[in-house]
């Protein structure tokens, strides 16, 4: 059992370094400034500003998404970065 914890602790902090990092802010809810993604193969890092009906833009939403979220959130009026590399956004 002592090896199998040590086997688990070593993976869990090497995925964590593997994890890609973002920057998060805006109108994500986040407890610091940069925080690690976890949606495996499918975390992005995503900036966009989202435009209301008569063009105003309201703060960003930024912070990790999964990257179905880069078309989700690709409409007319909007603006959407989608990045693949820490702190890219």
């Amino acid at each position: 059992l002592g090896s199998l914890s040590v086997l688990f602790f070593a993976l869990r902090f090497w995925a964590e370094d593997e994890a890609l990092r973002c920057y998060c802010g805006g109108r994500k809810q986040c407890s610091s400034p940069i925080e690690t993604c976890y949606y495996g193969s499918a975390s992005v890092c995503i900036h966009v500003r989202l435009h209301n009906v008569v063009g105003q833009c309201g703060p960003p939403l930024t912070g990790c998404a999964r990257s179905d979220a880069c078309t989700i959130y690709d409409k007319p009026g909007n603006s959407v970065t989608c990045c693949w590399t820490d702190l890219c956004n």
